[in-house]
């Protein structure tokens, strides 16, 4: 998040950079949660 002192080309940076995030997880739809393999710190 830019501090309230950040001129207009932060701001702008900013927002293309959500922007983008958005439309990335957008994108990505639904992700499933499916373990394949057992996490190597769990217990067996």
């Amino acid at each position: 998040m830019p501090s309230p002192q950040s001129g207009p080309d932060t701001i702008d940076r900013f927002l293309k950079a959500v922007d983008g995030y958005e439309s990335t997880v957008t994108r990505l739809g639904q992700l499933g949660h499916h373990a394949r393999h057992p996490h190597p710190g769990s217990d067996p």
